[in-house]
């Protein structure tokens, strides 16, 4: 998938987390075993949070009933 953003020279952070996400939740299928570690690779890859932050923040909304994916 290729998105482009008219106009900017460097297109901002939240974009490009954005982007990442909307194709995480577009083309993947299996759930959220499928989902976890190509959201890691996403966001700690790219230096947007550490690898610790990343699982502190999937134990506290795993905590949360309903779906989480």
């Amino acid at each position: 998938a290729l998105m482009v953003v008219p106009g900017l020279d460097n297109t901002p952070l939240e974009f490009h987390l954005f982007a990442n996400i909307y194709l995480a939740g577009t083309i993947i299928l299996g759930g959220e075993p499928v989902v976890i570690p190509l959201l890691h690779e996403y966001v700690v890859g790219h230096g947007w949070v550490s690898s610790r932050d990343f699982l502190l923040g999937l134990a506290i909304i795993q905590d949360f009933p309903g779906p989480n994916f």
